[in-house]
This record gives structure tokens, sequence and C-alpha cells, in this order.
């Protein structure tokens, strides 16, 4: 990091209300789940940085952090966040304010740092959710330790030839450029700002057509360099993109909003999700976290059950989790290391000075306020939710058994609302031709009955003794099977129904149908 300040007045007033909120959402998962989600907090960290505390305002705590610490119009602040999985409590957790400038930039002295670690040789093991874990020392000397982040640095040496892979078994290792650096680092912060400035551009033009299957130059780095320009907003992105396609992005908006769309719909609105991916993770977080160029804005709180809750179900399959933990922001805005590089002055007015509107103990009250009152709907939300009861389902294909999802339901849960259900997590289309049967558990051939979709049957009465098909007339799905796992007393904090894991098969499947 560059430099770690202490200006500001007490700005754990900040942290805490992450430290609480994420620790209290963690608590809910298992302690295998939890040493997942703790690797992964990094990535949580930053969209909650970038997310506004109220909704539809720019009370983010990245622009709170810039508005009342940054004196030096031409430096961006904000914390160094680890975690140490090792530790109990709240002291797992560490932030560091600190500040960048085009000066004194924290992702060329982390290039560094990588250097030399791979000076002579550097050796690095396999990362599991990432493709390279961040070896214990180099980590302590990186402003970010992101699994993410890591990945995106290492791109960037092997790009510009910094490091270079050597011959290994069972390991990988890599070797620093003595002469490479040499010259590389020789040349100011600006024009090497310039330099990885260009490369996002260049890899994320490549990446986006190759991973949306797109013909180039639909997107190419002088359109989202006007974006840029202009400060315009994500949908407008998407609005250029799909409008080059020959779609209409105010009418794919609308679709958001039906519960039941056609096939053809339902894999335009599954494009939009990926796309949404590849924004995030190659062009909005390294111009934005990594480079401090880009301040984002996500316009709505951070729900830190839902997030997490959303990368649950493959938490412990061993598969890449990115389309789980990246999604764009709303809004964007130049910082002063952006207007600096690329040469554009901030034009969006969603952006203000906040302490020309507020001071600093009003922030710190309103933030005070809304973790006492997230504390107090917590507290009813136990109260009115300990005493339902839950049932954990798994749902399963009759033909491929290894391709499962478990899901948890509330036990006076119908029969429509579970179809429902599982074809919004099996990716069905939704229509009125399916069928569920009785399978007796200790039969292997299934019942003739079927049961009645208008009986509002709930499921307690039917899965005692029982498990259930799962069929579709016309043959639009496979057969499924839904079998009870077990009957629990519901989560404190958690919603319901939820999906809670899924199977490694599934998951590449999906991953490799979303590409």
């Amino acid at each position: 990091m560059c430099k770690e300040e202490t200006g500001i007045a007490n700005p754990s007033f900040l942290t805490k209300y992450f430290t609480y909120s994420f620790g209290e959402a963690i608590s809910t998962f298992t302690q295998t789940e939890q040493r997942k989600l703790l690797t992964l907090s990094p990535t949580f960290f930053k969209k909650w940085f970038f997310s506004a505390f109220f909704e539809d305002t720019v009370l983010s705590p990245a622009n709170i952090l810039n508005s009342y610490l940054v004196k030096n119009k031409n430096e961006v602040a904000y914390f160094s966040y680890k975690v140490n999985s090792s530790l109990k409590g709240d002291n797992k957790y560490t932030y560091n304010i600190s500040v960048d400038s085009v000066a004194c930039h924290s992702f060329i002295n982390n290039l560094v740092e990588l250097t030399e670690y791979c000076f002579p040789v550097g050796t690095f093991e396999e990362g599991g959710m990432f493709p390279l874990a961040i070896p214990t020392s180099l980590g302590k000397k990186l402003t970010i330790a992101d699994g993410f982040y890591f990945e995106y640095l290492m791109l960037m040496a092997r790009r510009f030839n910094l490091i270079t892979a050597m011959p290994s078994i069972n390991t990988c290792k890599y070797q620093k450029n003595v002469k490479q650096c040499e010259n590389f680092f020789l040349q100011g912060n600006k024009q090497i700002l310039t330099l990885l400035t260009d490369a996002v551009f260049e890899i994320f033009e490549q990446k986006f057509a190759e991973m949306l299957q797109l013909p180039y130059k639909v997107i190419n780095s002088s359109i989202m360099k006007s974006f840029l320009k202009e400060c315009e907003t994500t949908d407008d992105i998407y609005d250029k993109v799909y409008s080059t396609l020959g779609f209409d992005f105010d009418k794919m908006l609308k679709m958001a909003e039906v519960s039941s769309l056609s096939a053809e719909n339902e894999t335009l609105m599954s494009s939009a999700y990926f796309m949404g991916t590849v924004l995030d993770k190659l062009f909005f977080s390294p111009l934005g976290d990594y480079f401090k160029l880009l301040t984002p804005l996500y316009s709505v709180s951070y729900d830190f059950m839902n997030e997490l809750d959303y990368v649950r179900p493959i938490l412990l399959t061993g598969c890449d989790v990115s389309a789980d933990v990246f999604s764009p922001c709303n809004y964007f805005s130049l910082t002063p290391i952006g207007e600096e590089i690329l040469g554009y002055k901030n034009s969006n007015p969603k952006f203000q000075n906040i302490s020309e509107d507020f001071g600093q103990q009003q922030i710190q009250l309103f933030l005070n306020s809304t973790l006492h009152i997230d504390r107090i709907k917590l507290t009813n939300y136990t109260m009115k939710n300990n005493s339902r009861e839950i049932y954990t389902l798994k749902v399963k294909y009759m033909d491929d058994p290894s391709l499962w999802k478990t899901m948890q339901v509330p036990v006076d849960y119908t029969i429509s609302k579970l179809y429902n259900l599982i074809a919004t997590y099996f990716g069905f289309y939704k229509n009125n031709d399916y069928v569920f049967s009785i399978l007796s558990k200790n039969k292997t051939t299934t019942s003739n009955s079927q049961i009645n979709r208008e009986s509002h049957f709930r499921l307690e009465e039917l899965l005692h003794s029982n498990n259930l098909i799962l069929s579709d007339s016309f043959d639009n799905f496979p057969d499924l099977e839904v079998s009870l796992v077990y009957k629990c007393k519901a989560d404190d904090i958690c919603n319901y129904p939820r999906l809670l894991r899924q199977s490694k098969a599934i998951t590449l499947e999906e991953q490799n149908d979303n590409i």
C-alpha cells in the first residue's frame, strides 16, 4: 500500500457495520462453508464498500471515506481489508485506511512485490476456488489479499513479460525477468498505469467477445472509453450491446419482472446475467477496485444474507464461483487518478461531495441508526420465525442421480409452489403441464396415483412416507425425484425458500450451458 491515513475521526464506524453484518450472516453456515466464505470475503467486502447504505443515494462507504478523508484532490482513499481465519471473533478482520495516487500506486507496488517474490524463483500452489493460492509471505505485502485480485495481478505480470513460467512437477513456479522488470519499472507511474489501463481494455474486448460468443467490435476499447468519458450508466452499456444485436433492452428490463418466460427469452435473460459477470470481473473490478480509476456505485444497499446465500449452493463443489460473486454496478464515476490517466473530467451528476451536504457526525448517526434498526429487524424476525419448521429436500434427475440440488422450504409449502421453485432452480420453462406422482420409499416403481395440482396438498402431508416424482406431460424436462432429507427449525436470519447445495456435476453442466 502507498500511504496509511488516520485523519478521519474514528473510521471504525464504517468498518464495524461490515464486521457485524458479515459475522451475523456467516454464523448460519457450517464451519467448512465459513472457511470458504472467509476466503471469498474480500470480494464481498469490495461490493459492500461500493454499495449505498440507503437506496438511490451516493452514501456508500467509498464515497463517505473519500469525502471526509482525502485532503489532496489527486488521491483516492480506501480500506485495505484482510482476514485471518485462524483468529476468533472480530479479531479476524483488519482494516487499514490507505491512499493511492498516480505518484504512489498500490497495484504497481504489488507488481513489484510479486516480481521480487519470483526472484530467483517463486513457488505457487493450487488455490482451490482460484487458479493459484496467494503465498503467505507475499499476501502480507499485498494491498488486497483477494484470490481474484491476485489472479489479475498474475495476469498483468505475465502479459508484460515480468515473470516467466518454469518447468515444475506438482507445483507452479515463476521466475522474475530481471532486465524486463528494470525497463518496465523505470518508466514513470503515469506511463505504467496507462499501459496497464490499455491492457484492461484489450483483455476485456477479447474476453467479452469470446465468453459471450459475440462478433468482435460489438464492444471495443473506443466504445468502452466513450462510456467512461460520459460516465454513462451500466444500463447504457447493456443497451449498446443488445441494440447492436437487434434486441430492445427496454423490453428486456420488463422481462425481468415476468415470473414465467419462454425458452428464448430465458436464454436472452441468461445472457444478460452472464454479461454482467464479465463486465464486473474484467472491467469494473480492474478499473475500480484494483486500479482506482473508477468509483463504482451499487444503488441498492448490500444484503449480506442474500449475497452469501446466493453463493452457498456451489461453495463446496470446487467450481468457479465468479458468476455468483461478480455483478456490475449501476453507476460509476471517474476518480482523480482516472481523470489523469484517461484524460477525461468527471461528468457524472450522481456523485457529489457528500461533505457539502452532511456533517461527519450526521453520517455516523445515520449509520449507527441503520445498524440499530437492522438489529431490531433481526430480533423481530427471530421471534417470528424461531418456531418455523423447514424441510430440506433433495431433487435429482431420475436418469442421472449425479445431477442434484438440495433446497429448503417451509413444511406447509404447497406442491404448486414447489413446482415453481424447482422450475426456477433447474431453469425450466414454467407451464401447467407438470405432474406430481407418488413414489413409495420402499418401492422402486412409481404409483399410478397422481396429485391434483389444485388440491393444495402440503409437503408435510406427502413426504413422510413417500418420495415424489415430478414429470412433464410433453417431456419439456426429464423426470425428477423429490425426497425429504431432514426436517429442522428455521435459522434465525435465513430467508426461505432457498437453494442450499448442488452437485459438482450439475454446477459444471450449468456453467457450460451459460457459456
